[in-house]
This record gives C-alpha cells, sequence and structure tokens, in this order.
C-alpha cells in the first residue's frame, strides 16, 4: 500500500502493543504518513499481519514490554536499521475481568501493573537516555484511560495501574527536547508553555477494540478555568481504532510542551 502523506516523513516509531487494537491502528496510520515503524508485541500473529500491510514501512520484533532486555534489544535494533528513533508509543496494555476487588487474585494484579506500569518504567529507562544521547529529542505517548480519571466499578487495579501511567506521564524531569504525554483512550490531552489546552473529546461511541467492545460512554465536563483558552475538536462517530488518528498524529505533531498537569475529564 501507499502512503497518504508525508507528515511524519524521515521519523522513527518504536509502537508497543502494535499488533491488534490502537496499537494497531497507530503503526498503520504512522506508516500512512511515511514514518518506518517497529511494532513490538508478544502477538506474533497480529504484528506480522499488521507489517504485513505496508512490508516496507512496519516492521516487526517480538517484545515482552515487561522485560528490560526486550526493551533493550528492541531499542538497539531499531536504531541500527535506521540510524536513530523518534517516537515511542507506550501502548501495550491488559487488564482483567471485572470483579470485586477483593476477588482479583495476585497473579492479576501483577500482571496488570507489570504491563501497564513496570513497562512505562523500563521505557523510560532505556528510551529517554536514546533520545538525549541523540540530541535531537523526540516524543512518548503513554496511552492511559479514562478510568484512571474516573475510575470504573469492578476495576480497581486496573483503573490505579492506568492512574499511575497518567501520574508517571507528569513526573519525570526532563530535557526541553524530549515530550512526553498521556492519552486517556478517549481523552487527549496536551499542554503548552501559555496555558493552551489542546483536547480532543470523543464520547457515546463504543470502541472496538481487539475483539471487545468498551460500554457507551456520556459526555464528560472539562472543568477549566476560563482564564485558559480551550480549543475542542470533536471527533466523528467511530467504532474502530483507526479513527483515532488525529489524536496519534496531533500527539506527535504538537509544538506544545507538557505541563505536566493533571485535568480531570
Amino acid at each position: 500500500m501507499s502512503t497518504t502523506g508525508s507528515r511524519l516523513a524521515g521519523k522513527v516509531a518504536i509502537v508497543t502493543g502494535g499488533g491488534s487494537g490502537f496499537g494497531a491502528a497507530i503503526a498503520i496510520r504512522y506508516a500512512q504518513e511515511g514514518a518506518k515503524v517497529v511494532i513490538g508485541d508478544i502477538n506474533i500473529q497480529g504484528a506480522e499481519s499488521v507489517s504485513s500491510q505496508y512490508p516496507s514501512s512496519i516492521t516487526f520484533q517480538k517484545m515482552d514490554v515487561t522485560s528490560l532486555a526486550d526493551w533493550q534489544s528492541v531499542i538497539s535494533q531499531t536504531v541500527q536499521a535506521h540510524g536513530h528513533v523518534d517516537i515511542l508509543v507506550n501502548n501495550a496494555g491488559t487488564t482483567y475481568r471485572n470483579k470485586p476487588s477483593a476477588e482479583v487474585t495476585i497473579e492479576e494484579f501483577q500482571r496488570v501493573f507489570d504491563v501497564n506500569v513496570k513497562s512505562i518504567f523500563l521505557a523510560s529507562q532505556t528510551f529517554i537516555p536514546k533520545l538525549i544521547d541523540q540530541g535531537k529529542g523526540g516524543s512518548i505517548i503513554n496511552i492511559s484511560s479514562t478510568g484512571a480519571q474516573r475510575p470504573r466499578p469492578g476495576l480497581v487495579w486496573y483503573n490505579s495501574s492506568k492512574g499511575a501511567v497518567s501520574n508517571a506521564t507528569k513526573g519525570p524531569p526532563l530535557p526541553s527536547m524530549v515530550h512526553i504525554r498521556f492519552v486517556s483512550t478517549m481523552f487527549a490531552l496536551s499542554l503548552s508553555g501559555t496555558g493552551l489546552l489542546r483536547c480532543l473529546s470523543v464520547s457515546r461511541i463504543p470502541l472496538r477494540t481487539g475483539n471487545s467492545l468498551s460500554p457507551m460512554y456520556p459526555w464528560a465536563d472539562l472543568p477549566i478555568p476560563t482564564m485558559w483558552p480551550i480549543c475542542v475538536y470533536i471527533l466523528p462517530p467511530m467504532r474502530q481504532p483507526s479513527s483515532m488518528a488525529p489524536i496519534w498524529l496531533s500527539m506527535v505533531e504538537s509544538v506544545y510542551d507538557n505541563l505536566r498537569k493533571f485535568f480531570p475529564v
């Protein structure tokens, strides 16, 4: 397939969990805009299927995001193949079946925090030093969840893990050339040094990710002080992760720095 644009021409991106759902949509959209994409996933069949759609732009490496060795290997091989790396999308995540908190097993708890939180830690220990070493900056996009802001019943520890993702994104002191942002699956926030909030919101639209269909979400109010200019982009109706493409692109292209503020939505 041919690309549809050049907004990411010359960029190299690593997308974890790119074998299905949002990750697949991100990888494909980046490739369509001229980026070279490396999918890191344990889902070999899914990742191979995605990479086969753009064989000249998307490659795949088996990757367990809870493994430091795998992070080091994927980053090293990406730079070896393409000369540099610019973008990391921490998309890989997991959850457990909705249930009372007291019924969650230790194994389920550990798995959720390893995949959702430990992976972000390992990314910070491996990818950020590489960006600094390259000396030309880059972007890290962490996929969070509305559960981080508005916890859902029956998913206490999943909500907590995504809250950790959002807080970790806001926290690390970094050189100005390294931009880190977090994206809730239904809301994407990117803040500027002048206080401008760019919000892309979606609501009342079931999103299909993999084989599951999320519940309907009501409209949410943004309690933003009127002194801050706000730009709200209402995305078109959608049922597939590919329709989230404007978010994935805007997060990379945004010239606004992340103030590490938290706005409940």
